[in-house]
C-alpha cells in the first residue's frame, strides 16, 4: 500500500470548520474511489464519517497518496446510499 500524506495545517483547519480532519476520516470506512470529475491528475476517495459521506481529493505522485481536502458530499450521498 502507498503511503498517504497531506498537510498537517489543513487539517488543523478543516477540524475547525468542518469538524473532522484528515487523521479521523482515514479511519473511517472507505466507501469507494472515483475519478475527479473535472482534474485529470486527481481521484476522489469516499469515506462514510458520522454518518455522511465525504469527498477526499487526492493526487499520487512518487508512489505517495497526498490528501487535498475533505468536503461533505449531498451528491455521493445520493450515488451511494440513494438518500
Amino acid at each position: 500500500m502507498a503511503e498517504i500524506k497531506w498537510n498537517a495545517l489543513k487539517s488543523e483547519r478543516l477540524k475547525k470548520t468542518l469538524g473532522v480532519s484528515f487523521e479521523e476520516i482515514i479511519k473511517s470506512k472507505l466507501m469507494g474511489i472515483r475519478q475527479h470529475p473535472t482534474r485529470i491528475n486527481q481521484k476522489i476517495l469516499v469515506y462514510e464519517h458520522k454518518g455522511y459521506l465525504w469527498a477526499v481529493p487526492y493526487v499520487v505522485e512518487d508512489e505517495i497518496v497526498f490528501l487535498k481536502t475533505i468536503y461533505p458530499s449531498r451528491k455521493l450521498l445520493k450515488l451511494y446510499k440513494g438518500g
